[in-house]
């Protein structure tokens, strides 16, 4: 029984560590991944990034332009609650050339300036304000009532990704299309 154990032991102590049996059970050392089988793992693994960077990039770039038209929308609300709610005329001057809006006597909390301006190609937005068409005016008043003097839409863009903001005056709401 003694002879039986010693036997096992030695059994055991060969195959712990790096060691695996070989020919005949002599002890060899394990062995790791071929130079080949690295350099098709590492090609498969560029293939996928490469497909799958230009969608990431996309689907980034219009949640970017999904905000910002969310952010246009909620401005022309609030600048239409402010007519409403002071009882006084509110503008809102969009400037394409400038990439910029302006909520004027409106005040932005952040800069503690009089007026609300929003710079769609500073950071993190990086947008192009395309173009913004209220009756062939660039800027939309609210009246006393809410009232807008014009319906009329707004392009936001980046590469070829665009989303437009319509402003209706039947419903005095901004909404995206």
């Amino acid at each position: 029984m003694t002879i039986r154990l010693a036997r096992a032991r030695r059994r055991i102590v060969a195959h712990e560590g790096p060691w695996v049996g070989g020919v005949h059970g002599a002890p060899r050392l394990a062995r790791g991944f071929s130079l080949l089988e690295l350099l098709v793992s590492l090609s498969i693994i560029a293939t996928l990034a490469a497909i799958a960077a230009p969608r990431y990039h996309g689907s980034v770039t219009r949640h970017r332009l999904d905000l910002a038209a969310a952010r246009v929308v909620a401005h022309l609300d609030l600048a239409r609650r402010t007519a409403v709610v002071e009882g006084r005329s509110v503008t809102v001057r969009f400037r394409a050339g400038d990439e910029t809006y302006t909520l004027e006597q409106i005040a932005d909390p952040d800069r503690g300036t009089e007026d609300t301006m929003v710079n769609l190609a500073a950071a993190p937005s990086h947008l192009d304000l395309v173009s913004a068409d209220f009756a062939g005016d660039q800027d939309v008043v609210f009246d006393p009532l809410g009232q807008p003097d014009a319906g009329g839409s707004v392009v936001i863009g980046a590469g070829r990704f665009q989303r437009t903001v319509v402003l209706d005056p039947a419903t005095r709401r901004g909404s995206v299309q």
